[in-house]
Formats: C-alpha cells, structure tokens, sequence
C-alpha cells in the first residue's frame, strides 16, 4: 500500500505542473519542459531542422549523464544475486522442513 500511494502522490505532483506553456512559474515547465525544448530547437537548427537528430542527441546526453547512477544499481543488483545464491541452499533446507 505505501508503494501505492508514493507513485500516486509522485503522479499527481508530476501532472500538477502540467499547465499551459505559458504558465509562469510553473515547476515542471521551467525546468524540464522549456530547458530540453530550447535545447532541442538550438540543436535541432544547427543541424539544419534535423529535429530528430536532435532529439537522439538530447537522449544520448541524458543517459551518459544517468550512466553513473545505472552502473551503481546494477552492481548492487548482481551483489545481491551473489547474495541470494549463496542462501539458496539453506533456503532450500528450510522450504523441506
């Protein structure tokens, strides 16, 4: 039930700062929506209106940035699987029992 109601307060704070582009002040616009739109225009020019060029790029940047937090997640993840296999057996042990 917690994590239920954590992706349902995280949804709803999310699509709160979903208002009309011209909304001043609004969190989500000023700092997602319109850095990654001016981003993508002022590339997406450079190249000549390749906007999807553009966009491949953007993506690419994002997740060379994200590279650091997505290595340390999958470490943990195949500790945790080095972990569990050595608990196999006794597991196995009590599940007979």
């Amino acid at each position: 039930m917690k994590n239920i109601s954590f992706i349902l307060i995280f949804v709803l704070l999310t699509l709160s700062g979903c208002q009309s582009a011209t909304a001043d002040g609004a969190f989500f616009h000023d700092y997602l929506v319109h850095p990654f739109s001016f981003l993508i225009h002022e590339i997406g020019t450079y190249l000549d209106g390749n906007f999807g060029l553009a966009i491949m790029i953007i993506t690419l940047l994002i997740r060379i940035v994200l590279f650091p937090f997505m290595l340390k997640t999958y470490k943990a993840q195949q500790e945790m699987r080095g972990k569990m296999a050595n608990l196999k057996p006794e597991m196995g042990e009590i599940n007979k029992k």
